[in-house]
């Protein structure tokens, strides 16, 4: 398919009064910033008892994941408690927003385990 498509770019290409190359016009590649279920999503748990936060939040803001909701591999709820300065503001979960966003999220494992549908376990060392 990608010769078809290389053929039929370069045909129209040379019927156009200015000449671009074939990759000026059409890029394959993976966009490198990651929204939230993605950079979880990768994990046995989905990133539950992980410690999450934004890029332009203080060292001392982060959100522990207590319950992640996937819809798709791009789209997903997700619920935790938000500490500032390791004391939680609230005993309940609360749905993290803008988790869509793009290359503003940040995680570490936080000492979380996973079990899997065959019974392994995955401790912090194997999730890194």
């Amino acid at each position: 398919m990608q010769n078809t498509l290389k053929q039929t770019a370069e045909a129209l290409l040379n019927k156009a009064s200015k000449t671009y190359k074939f990759e000026d016009l059409i890029r394959f590649g993976k966009n490198p910033y990651k929204n939230l279920p993605e950079i979880l999503g990768q994990y046995p748990n989905q990133g539950v008892g992980f410690k999450i936060w934004r890029k332009t939040w203080p060292s001392w803001k982060y959100i522990i994941v207590k319950e992640a909701e996937y819809k798709s591999l791009r789209n997903a709820k997700f619920f935790g408690v938000e500490y500032i300065k390791d004391k939680p503001q609230s005993p309940q979960p609360i749905k993290i927003r803008n988790g869509s966003k793009r290359g503003v999220w940040r995680f570490d494992v936080n000492g979380a385990t996973a079990f899997t549908d065959n019974g392994l376990k995955y401790t912090t060392e194997e999730l890194q």
